[in-house]
């Protein structure tokens, strides 16, 4: 596997499926509808293909700020450059600090095709001349990893004979576009204003984004149920995958650090959505049974209520700070002496 390749894959793996798994975990009260897409949202889906029917965003300035539990996620996912002087010296010349420069991360491709390679939407402040300029001249020096091309007038990376389909460009002061070459490019057709093929100009893909857009940290939508989400996973997942038709999940941390969380799942009609509330019902009683000994879970899994209005099911509710530190970062345990 290219690392290339793990960061394409990074929106389903790290997103997707956990974020339906969690959907055992949030309590719930009843939706309004949806609030219109903030600016920076509306802005990502002029630039995202038309053809995505995964949309993903992390915002890394909300979650951190918000989460002591989300920072330390993010600073294990960061390289360890300490170990990596040739890397520290690349960032240096390019003026990049990846924890201040880097604020949202928007990803967005089609399931239904392989492989899977999502287009990356990294807003941020870059210094776009310090960038370019030590690019140009490490390939002046051959001694870039990977070839410098043009891409509508940008010094742009491939990375030649491994993955010769990848590009990375930084677009302006504010973006940087990773993904494959052909969708890169017409991402900058559309960021320069030359080129359609957006996502915004499906209004049933942009309403289903204005339901997952709730979340002010992290939220993802699925357009469509591809079939190995059907297929696979844990039996709970499949449970509902098998019955939804699209889905979103959105989550906000609070100051307290803890997260508030909302999962819509739409069905086909109304009464398969009264199935599948009824379906969500029945896998909360067994968490609860499978989470007996362990209050905090309980404590949240009790109050869990799931609605079904119209063709969607809504659950919504909020995790303590406790819970997510301990599942996410675990302590070693201690012996006693």
């Amino acid at each position: 596997m290219t690392r290339s390749d793990c960061y394409f894959r990074f929106p389903l793996s790290l997103l997707v499926v956990p974020l339906l798994a969690l959907l055992l975990l949030v309590t719930g009260c009843g939706s309004e509808d949806a609030p219109p897409l903030t600016d920076a949202t509306e802005q990502a889906t002029s630039l995202l293909p038309a053809s995505s029917d995964m949309v993903a965003m992390v915002d890394l300035v909300h979650a951190r700020d918000h989460s002591p539990a989300a920072q330390a996620v993010f600073d294990k996912m960061l390289p360890d450059l300490e170990q990596s002087p040739e890397a520290r010296a690349h960032l240096d010349a390019m003026n990049i600090d990846l924890e201040a420069d880097v604020r949202r991360v928007y990803a967005g491709g089609g399931l239904a095709t392989e492989p899977r390679k999502p287009l990356f939407l990294v807003y941020g402040s870059f210094d776009t001349e310090a960038i370019n300029d030590h690019l140009r001249s490490e390939a002046a020096a051959d001694s870039l990893r990977a070839r410098l091309i043009e891409l509508n007038g940008r010094p742009a990376i491939t990375m030649n004979e491994r993955d010769p389909s990848f590009a990375a460009v930084v677009a302006n002061e504010s973006l940087v576009l990773i993904g494959e070459r052909a969708e890169v490019e017409a991402a900058l057709g559309r960021v320069d204003g030359d080129a359609t093929g957006s996502l915004s100009e499906s209004t049933d893909k942009v309403a289903l984004l204005r339901e997952a857009a709730r979340g002010q940290s992290m939220w993802a939508a699925l357009m469509s149920i591809p079939e190995e989400m059907r297929s696979n996973g844990p039996d709970r997942v499949q449970k509902i995958t098998s019955i939804a038709q699209a889905g979103t999940a959105s989550f906000t941390f609070q100051n307290d650090g803890s997260l508030d969380a909302r999962m819509l799942v739409k069905a086909g009609d109304a009464e398969t959505a009264s199935d599948l509330a009824d379906v969500m019902r029945g896998l909360v009683g067994l968490s609860k049974r499978q989470v007996s000994e362990e209050p905090e879970l309980q404590d949240v899994l009790q109050s869990v209520k799931v609605n079904s209005r119209d063709t969607d099911v809504t659950v919504t509710g909020q995790i303590p700070a406790s819970v997510i530190d301990k599942r996410f970062n675990p302590q070693p345990a201690t012996s006693a002496l």
